[in-house]
């Protein structure tokens, strides 16, 4: 990434409007993620205050490293 882009509304980057609109979560906040498989499917999203290390989310990498 070399400059910041709009994630948000009518001026988002197609991208996160994407993300946004597969998975039915918007872009909250700064660290929002959304977990996408090997084949682009999102698996889930999850809110800025989920750690990457915590166990839902290392659960659901796990899953889905496996299919």
């Amino acid at each position: 990434m070399f400059e910041a882009i709009p994630v948000q509304g009518e001026e988002a980057d197609p991208l996160y409007r994407m993300l946004a609109n597969k998975s039915e979560q918007a872009l909250k906040w700064n660290f929002f993620k959304y977990l996408i498989d090997k084949n682009g499917n999102i698996v889930n999203a999850y809110a800025s205050a989920v750690k990457p290390t915590d166990k839902a989310l290392v659960d659901d990498i796990e899953k889905a490293l496996q299919l």
